[in-house]
């Protein structure tokens, strides 16, 4: 931990699954019962069974254990929230579809009126085949301009807004005089494409893109939400946060820039 301090970390994110209270069933490594996504991350693929039969409550029993030992004045200087559930499936939506659900929470009780209960939004450009074909500065110029409306209207709205989780990884290639094309293939002699090269043998015009999208989206996500999470900390090739402070990718402190304002 000290380690990080050094970075300019002051809060980590530890997802775990309800089994690490309950587990009376196979360990799962971020999931609910019955899986809430049908994804491998929830350790089900397939079906989408959270919902059904007892497994909600299951959830609601787990959640209040989470709270009841969390919860104590003990912890207020270590723990600063709780998740109650994790890439939901419909978690692909931005902050501004939820945010007809907080108005009416807040109208059936007053107790969700408060600055304590915020969204978690997960923000990555390397899913979808969408995203292959962005270059760098499309990809720079979409996350500016998601945080903006976004994140803004969660703010607009009283609802603070997280980053939960986002990383350095974008389908780019970058070719010898440093201008990028999208996708996981090149043909210009010497360049290189992110996802189908270590981290270690990234060139410096590479690791120079890939340092742009990152100082991007942390002034986006400085700008307009309250804390942000990178997936994740010992990740491999370029997802992980040590790996960028090693190459060079991730700003060391978080505060430096080499690309001045990109928002």
């Amino acid at each position: 931990m000290s380690r990080l301090r050094q970075y300019g970390i002051n809060t980590v994110r530890i997802p775990i699954g309800y089994w690490a209270y309950d587990n009376s069933n196979t360990p799962f490594i971020y999931g609910a019962p019955g899986s809430q996504n049908g994804f491998q991350n929830s350790g089900r693929e397939g079906s989408v069974d959270w919902q059904k039969g007892m497994n909600l409550d299951h959830t609601t029993d787990v959640l209040k254990t989470i709270a009841a030992k969390y919860g104590k004045w003990e912890w207020s200087g270590t723990i600063v929230g709780i998740e109650l559930q994790l890439v939901m499936h419909d978690s692909f939506l931005g902050p501004s579809a939820w945010l007809d659900v907080v108005e009416d929470l807040r109208a059936e009780h007053g107790l969700w009126n408060t600055p304590l209960f915020s969204i978690d939004a997960h923000y990555y450009r390397v899913f979808g085949e969408d995203n292959s074909n962005y270059n760098q500065d499309d990809h720079i110029n979409a996350t500016c301009q998601w945080a903006a409306a976004e994140l803004a209207a969660a703010g607009d709205a009283s609802l603070p807004a997280y980053v939960g989780e986002f990383s350095a990884v974008t389908n780019i290639c970058v070719n010898p005089d440093g201008t990028t094309t999208g996708g996981m293939s090149c043909s210009t002699p010497g360049c290189q494409c992110q996802t189908m090269t270590g981290w270690q043998d990234w060139d410096d015009q590479m690791v120079a893109q890939v340092r742009r999208f990152v100082e991007a989206q942390l002034d986006a996500f400085e700008a307009h939400s309250q804390g942000y999470f990178l997936w994740s900390l010992k990740a491999p090739n370029g997802w992980g946060f040590l790996n960028g402070i090693e190459k060079g990718f991730i700003p060391n402190p978080l505060t430096s820039r080499q690309f001045g304002q990109l928002c």
